[in-house]
């Protein structure tokens, strides 16, 4: 099996209580990373399946999973209270050559660091679906994707 339709699936993650924040740095943490490329993040029950999700910010910049140096950030002069930081994920092939087919779930975490007037830090995890700091909501990427059969 051959993934040759890399569609992006967005994706949005609230922040609230953001006030005084004007620069937001964003990276991206995960235990589940393909062994096949370290750029991708693999399925939590078997990371041998031959395929993987990517997660890039809007501006096409890729995050990649425990990489110091990999991440998004954003600054601009307005501190509104409540931020969204938008990303989406593509589900392509890691380069093992064999893809098995299957319900697919990763997870990761996204690691927010807000510089502000307040010089606070927010962490936060999501499974990629719409996350609020006060209400957690969680959507995993197996209801993003659909089966491969």
């Amino acid at each position: 099996m051959v993934i040759k339709i890399r569609k992006k699936i967005p994706f949005t993650i609230k922040l609230t209580g953001c006030g005084g924040v004007n620069h937001l740095i964003t990276k991206l943490t995960s235990q589940y990373v393909s062994p096949y490329s370290n750029s991708m993040l693999a399925d939590i029950n078997n990371a041998q399946r031959g395929f993987g999700v990517q997660i890039y910010s809007t501006n096409d910049i890729a995050l990649i999973p425990n990489d110091a140096n990999s991440y998004y950030s954003v600054q601009d002069s307005s501190t509104p209270d409540t931020r969204e930081a938008n990303f989406y994920a593509v589900l392509s092939d890691d380069g093992k050559g064999v893809i098995t087919t299957g319900a697919f779930k990763a997870i990761g975490t996204f690691i927010f660091d807000c510089a502000s007037i307040q010089n606070h830090r927010l962490a936060g995890a999501s499974a990629f679906g719409a996350k609020n700091y006060c209400q957690t909501r969680i959507a995993t990427f197996n209801s993003l994707f659909p089966r491969f059969q």
